[in-house]
């Protein structure tokens, strides 16, 4: 168990969205393709990334595959018996960390506290909406 506000945002993050936890706690946007949590290898503050699924910024050739949507709407890799041309736009940014809670002692040894966890993942999930939002709003409307 770990004392780290970060340490600790980036453990419940990870549990959170699965597969550890299955179905995930979070829902996702159909366009997000991979999340992440992580130290930053050039300063150790803590990143966020998203990959969301996007338009070829090119056009290619006619045998050529793209992104495809199930009954659900989301964007999934087509099958690799031709050609594909998949686009990713990868957002990844610093979080600043003064709203992470610091974890209180748990109460059973090595089993974290539910509500700092909840509190940690909370926190990350309203860095991704105010950073991420407004991008999938303007993919959605050039859609």
């Amino acid at each position: 168990m770990t004392s780290n506000p970060v340490e600790f945002a980036i453990a419940a993050f990870k549990v959170a969205t699965g597969p550890i936890m299955s179905p995930g706690y979070l829902r996702w946007h159909v366009r997000v393709c991979d999340y992440g949590a992580s130290w930053s290898d050039h300063d150790g503050r803590l990143l966020l990334s998203i990959s969301l699924a996007v338009s070829s910024p090119v056009r290619l050739g006619w045998d050529w595959r793209g992104w495809e949507r199930d009954f659900h709407d989301r964007y999934l890799e087509p099958d690799d018996r031709r050609p594909a041309g998949l686009a990713r736009l990868e957002l990844r940014w610093p979080v600043p960390t003064g709203q992470l809670p610091t974890p209180s002692r748990p109460r059973r040894p090595r089993v974290a506290n539910l509500a700092d966890a909840a509190g940690a993942v909370a926190a990350l999930v309203d860095q991704v909406n105010t950073t991420v939002g407004p991008v999938l709003a303007d993919l959605e409307a050039t859609r």
